[in-house]
């Protein structure tokens, strides 16, 4: 494989001490659980935290998993996909990821532990000097985007979907529904989330609660959001509305499940739900039909056939026909006693 196909890290752990990563997969997730291509001991780490995907024509895009504690590049939180390149630091939990270059590898010299922050969704990241992201290597706001919600139970992402804007992201009992979620409030299914006009619509069940992330890096909680007006009353006194920017990011507690929400670039890989697609089946089916008959038609027309064929072969062998169109009685034999 060619050299610039391969990507490489470098993982500077809590306790200063520093190791190489080399993949040559297509995408590589940073975790604790044991389905992370790399494993990491960082306590404050999600079982699948962060995803590191190249595309087709080379480039690396980080993706932060939903996770508990987020994901930092540089000095900004990583709310959504973003470009990088050799020399960024990404921050997962207590852990910083440093992406090299295939050519050389910058020396990383160890660094004393950190200081253990808070743990909790509001895990405050210690921020490196020397990690400034350049203007051009964000994806922009203007870009198409899709509602991406994954669900979780505890540390582990059990769905993640992908939905077109407008497309309702339906909850409930029910087995129409985007996510099958057994809870009081819930009944056989309502609509938790829409995207619209670049806004994220959100209903609330009474026993959730809610956080959101705004694209500051601010944590609100939800008595916060109450506080602040951002909940509000709903026609249906059983749910509350809540209406956020495409910028910020939300975790909807319910039950013993929490549902990441939030807007993402589409990618290729993506099956986003509710997008436009035309049903080709029947024309296809009805297609292959015509081409049949065509086929059969032109496989008749040049077989070679000649109308007066039978009368010849009766006029040359009349015996032949004369047996099949005259029954010959049969002769009685008779016995002898």
């Amino acid at each position: 494989m060619e050299a610039n196909r391969v990507m490489r890290w470098q993982i500077i752990e809590p306790d200063g001490s520093v190791r190489e990563a080399r993949f040559d997969q297509e995408s590589v997730v940073f975790g604790t659980g044991s389905t992370a291509s790399v494993k990491l001991g960082d306590p404050t780490v999600s079982n699948l935290h962060l995803m590191i995907k190249r595309e087709k024509d080379g480039r690396l895009i980080a993706i932060d998993l939903a996770s508990e504690n987020g994901t930092h590049l540089g000095i900004s939180p990583l709310t959504r996909p973003r470009l990088v390149s050799a020399g960024d630091i990404l921050r997962i939990g207590q852990t910083e990821v440093r992406i090299l270059s295939e050519a050389t590898a910058p020396p990383v010299e160890p660094r004393a532990p950190a200081v253990p922050p808070n743990a909790g969704f509001g895990l405050r990241p210690i921020l490196l000097k020397q990690a400034v992201i350049p203007e051009a290597a964000t994806l922009s706001f203007d870009e198409p985007a899709v509602l991406e919600v994954s669900l979780w139970w505890r540390n582990k992402c059990l769905d993640i979907q992908h939905f077109a804007k407008d497309a309702p992201v339906t909850v409930g009992n029910g087995r129409s529904n985007a996510f099958r979620i057994a809870a009081p409030s819930t009944g056989k299914g309502f609509t938790l989330a829409q995207l619209r006009e670049g806004n994220i619509q959100v209903h609330l069940p009474v026993e959730s609660r809610a956080e959101m992330r705004d694209s500051k890096g601010r944590l609100w909680s939800n008595s916060e959001l109450e506080h602040a007006g951002s909940i509000r009353a709903s026609v249906n006194p059983l749910l509350s509305e809540l209406e956020v920017t495409s910028r910020d990011s939300l975790s909807v507690h319910l039950a013993n499940l929490r549902l990441g929400i939030r807007c993402v670039s589409p990618a290729p890989a993506f099956e986003i739900q509710g997008s436009k697609k035309v049903d080709r089946t029947f024309s296809a089916i009805a297609g292959g039909c015509l081409l049949a008959a065509i086929a059969l038609i032109w496989a008749f027309s040049l077989a070679p056939h000649n109308a007066n064929s039978g009368a010849d072969e009766i006029a040359n062998n009349p015996a032949r026909y004369a047996r099949l169109m005259v029954k010959i009685p049969k002769k009685v034999i008779p016995q002898k006693t």
